[in-house]
């Protein structure tokens, strides 16, 4: 998917090494990931993490109830 590309774009052309901690997803199960959004660059790392274990087509993204005025997200 599109998704792959700028995942790739970290790892290759910039040597950017994603590290992944915590407790460890187990397949076929549903997991919550939460994100503080320190950087703009957050979605690349989730979607570096969720490539690395098939997820990337699977997920659903939960915003602020503040964005639902938002045109585009809301």
């Amino acid at each position: 998917t599109w998704l792959t590309l700028p995942v790739a774009l970290l790892e290759t052309m910039f040597g950017v090494k994603v590290i992944i901690t915590g407790d460890a997803f187990v397949p076929g199960e549903r997991s919550v990931i939460i994100m503080n959004h320190r950087t703009r660059m957050d979605w690349l790392f989730l979607w570096n993490c969720l490539m690395r274990y098939s997820y990337l087509r699977l997920e659903k993204i939960c915003l602020k109830a503040s964005l639902k005025s938002v045109p585009g997200f809301g």
